[in-house]
């Protein structure tokens, strides 16, 4: 990406969190010039007499709004997201993958380590052949019930 975009970006987050904080700490401070005998009410009243109250945010409410900012800028600190920066753990979704892909290939190479030779491959053709014969369990023309041994194993150990 090139420079202006991540200037774009990074622009772009800080205005947003920046106007999100001024939003809330705006709207909850409470106006001590305008104090009325009654209730403050936003001036819509629906048949008559019923009329919505200017009430405050809950107190609990605003904490959890300010505790996301403060979320929102220690996860912009530890990951990638501000423009180029990259963060302070170093993740990225491509290193995120290798890591899995590996633990994947490690479990696949350990499961099929007993097939890499072709003498396993050989030693269980007999019961694959047996099976064959069997209609239930080759009525098509299936891979195993097709194939020849010696094709199947590596050129090494061919007969």
């Amino acid at each position: 990406m090139s420079g202006f975009w991540n200037l774009w970006i990074a622009g772009l987050v800080s205005l947003n969190i920046a106007f999100v904080g001024w939003l809330l700490f705006a709207t909850a401070l409470k106006k001590k010039g305008d104090q009325k005998a009654g209730p403050e009410t936003t001036g819509h009243i629906w048949d008559g007499d019923l009329r919505e109250y200017n009430n405050p945010l809950p107190r609990w409410w605003l904490g959890i709004f300010y505790a996301s900012i403060v979320f929102a800028l220690l996860y912009l600190v530890l990951f990638p997201g501000f423009g180029s920066f990259k963060g302070i753990l170093g993740w990225s979704q491509v290193g995120q993958w290798q890591g899995q892909k590996a633990d994947a290939d490690a479990v696949v190479a350990r499961e099929f380590a007993r097939f890499t030779g072709g003498e396993a491959v050989l030693r269980i053709w007999p019961r694959i052949r047996v099976r064959s014969r069997s209609p239930r369990t080759c009525s098509r023309q299936t891979a195993p019930c097709a194939t020849d041994p010696t094709r199947m194993a590596p050129r090494a150990s061919r007969i």
